[in-house]
């Protein structure tokens, strides 16, 4: 093959590879979100349906469904944790990676009732 060949498909090939790469890390991950909050703790405090020392994700997904800076606002929770209505406060976990929270705040807030 020619170099002017190689290097006219390398942008095609590049494409290719960053492609599969991300859908083979989308899909890795979402199915690992649960075990990211078990790895945090969040099961301690938190199930999917069932309000338990905390609220459960669907009622979570509730009260922030539709309000823009949502995500945002509960990486900040997870971060830097809240003392909401509850008796108990959520503590901070400054531990947990950005990318991480956002991934857990996602998975929350597609939950449905």
């Amino acid at each position: 093959m020619r170099c002017s060949t190689m290097i006219a498909a390398l942008p095609l090939r590049l494409l290719l590879i960053v492609g599969l790469a991300a859908s083979g890390v989308a899909a890795a991950t979402d199915q690992d979100v649960p075990a990211m909050m078990q790895k945090y703790g969040c099961n301690l405090c938190h199930s999917d349906r069932e309000t338990m020392a905390g609220p459960s994700w669907v009622e979570v997904a509730e009260a922030f469904r539709g309000k823009p800076r949502a995500e945002a606002t509960l990486v900040a929770v997870v971060k830097k944790g809240v003392h909401g209505s509850g008796p108990w406060p959520m503590p901070p976990l400054p531990e947990v990676p950005d990318a991480e929270a956002k991934q857990i705040v996602r998975y929350i807030l597609q939950q449905k009732p």
